[in-house]
């Protein structure tokens, strides 16, 4: 018997080689599970994450399936400022 219910909030972090495919293939596999998804991209794959992630927005996905963190975020987080 499967049951098909969200676990909960998936993290997807990518490595610094990783590219728009990386974040596709895992994005899928939340979403198909009912997830809401939150993406860690590299920095050194910044347009490719931004092509995709416009793009995705153009799809009009529903609110808040899909956020992104950027680095800069996370270094605020850890400072606390």
């Amino acid at each position: 018997m499967v049951a098909l219910e969200p676990v909960s909030v998936a993290g997807l972090i990518t490595a610094w080689n990783a590219n728009a495919l990386f974040i596709c293939l895992k994005l899928a596999s939340a979403v198909a599970g009912g997830c809401t998804v939150v993406i860690k991209p590299s920095e050194m794959s910044s347009i490719q994450t931004q092509a995709l992630i416009e793009a995705l927005h153009e799809a009009n996905l529903p609110k808040d399936l899909l956020n992104v963190v950027t680095a800069r975020q996370c270094r605020r987080c850890r400072t606390g400022a």
